[in-house]
């Protein structure tokens, strides 16, 4: 009974901070890079996933509306979300791991210790 009284409750709104427009150039094209990223993996998810995922974290719907759409109950959508997150997390961090790893250098323009060839 209390936990329905608290559900109820109004909450405060929080004013999210305002976010400034990535400059032309360098950092537009990062983020296309970041979005062609995003795309790939949410690409490799199923079907079900990805359709929940985009929904709610992409289109910013509730959990309720994106239930009614995929027709589905909202325990369902969660799950779907919470795995296909769960998905995504290791794909979208290698790929910013590889984005901050130099590509390897040439070995034919390495030199060897002490200057020696072998």
């Amino acid at each position: 009974c209390l936990d329905r009284v608290r559900r109820r409750a109004v909450r405060a709104a929080e004013p999210l901070p305002d976010h400034e427009l990535p400059a032309r150039g360098t950092d537009a094209f990062a983020a296309s890079d970041t979005a062609a990223d995003v795309t790939a993996a949410l690409a490799t998810l199923p079907v079900e996933q990805r359709a929940a995922l985009v929904l709610v974290d992409m289109y910013g719907w509730s959990v309720d509306d994106a239930a009614q759409a995929l027709d589905c109950p909202t325990g369902t959508v969660k799950s779907r979300c919470a795995r296909g997150r769960a998905r995504l997390l290791p794909l979208l961090r290698n790929q910013e791991t590889r984005a901050d790893v130099p590509p390897p250098a040439d070995p034919a323009t390495q030199s060897t210790r002490g200057g020696e060839r072998p």
